[in-house]
């Protein structure tokens, strides 16, 4: 019986301590790949808020050293057309968008472009999640982060 408990506790602690999942996937029509993040919500000891999965909608929010210009489309259309800048250390959100696909017939796939770098990427969206954080390298490097918690609020 305690070897089962043992067996139970560990197992849960590994499952709710995991946390980001990573994969390579490739973009749909932009150049290259494009590295996907899953954030997996800790069932413990985390009292970040958290999205209504509920909701047929997601939150866009761009994170860590942005200086450019950024368009971004959600099935072709332009729906984000502005100058963000955010420092490295920044804990703003003031620069996101949203977009509400419950009348779309279609899976959204969202597509951002920064014209600075002069680089895209565009990949189908995980309706289970519903906050997307973008982060973008030196180099034009795209990483792409689905949650369902609230990082910054």
């Amino acid at each position: 019986m305690n070897r089962i408990l043992i067996i139970f506790i560990t197992l849960m602690f590994s499952v709710s301590s995991c946390k980001i999942s990573e994969k390579i996937a490739e973009n749909l029509s932009c150049d290259g790949n494009i590295e996907i993040q899953y954030d997996r919500t800790k069932l413990f000891g985390n009292d970040n808020p958290r999205a209504d999965r509920k909701l047929d909608a997601f939150q866009v929010v761009f994170l860590s050293d942005f200086d450019e210009n950024i368009k971004a489309y959600v099935n072709d259309k332009l729906v984000f057309d502005e100058y963000v800048k955010i420092g490295t250390e920044s804990h703003s959100i003031e620069n996101t968008f949203g977009y509400n696909y419950e009348s779309d017939l279609k899976l959204p796939i969202l597509k951002v472009e920064s014209i600075e770098k002069g680089t895209c990427f565009d990949i189908e969206i995980n309706k289970k999640f519903k906050i997307i954080y973008l982060f973008i390298d030196k180099d034009g490097k795209w990483v792409v982060r689905f949650s369902n918690e609230y990082y910054l609020i």
